[in-house]
């Protein structure tokens, strides 16, 4: 359902002469992801012909780095991690963060769009950046032909 304050503009059927309203929720890729690299890790650790000591301290540690980096991917915990993006019609870009505050931010030219992944940089005015990494299951077709799209033009 989308939040309240994103919803009160009306959407054309042109994307290009609306707003675009994406809200993020967490990505199973990224996860699925996170627990591959992790697991593999520990596969590669405990191939290693070195202590025993130090295989279980070390998978020890990538098993809590595991839990905690898909924990905080899954449950959204950094309070200015960002929970919807907005793109205005008259070209500028808008983030919502989990503590309820929207920032406007400029999208970075090192943003990069592909079929299979977007990562989209953005500096807000403070200064401040954000990254927003968009997989397929959290971007529709045809959401990501758009954003392709408006990332050439603006490029």
């Amino acid at each position: 359902m989308l939040n309240p304050k994103l919803s009160a503009a009306p959407l054309a059927q042109n994307p290009f002469e609306a707003e675009w309203i994406l809200e993020l929720k967490p990505s199973r890729w990224i996860s699925g992801f996170l627990l591959l690299t992790h697991s593999l890790a520990i596969l590669t650790l405990l191939l290693l012909p070195i202590d025993l000591w130090i295989k279980v301290m070390a998978s020890f540690g990538l098993l809590s780095s595991a839990f905690y980096y898909v924990a905080k991917h899954q449950a959204y915990w950094p309070p200015l991690a960002v929970s919807a993006l907005k793109w205005r019609e008259w070209g500028g870009w808008e983030l919502y963060t989990l503590d309820g505050k929207r920032h406007a931010v400029q999208l970075l030219p090192n943003s990069y769009s592909s079929a299979m992944i977007s990562i989209l940089n953005f500096r807000s005015l403070k200064a401040r950046r954000f990254t927003v990494v968009l997989t397929p299951d959290l971007l529709p077709t045809e959401k990501a032909r758009h954003l392709k799209r408006r990332l050439n033009i603006l490029h």
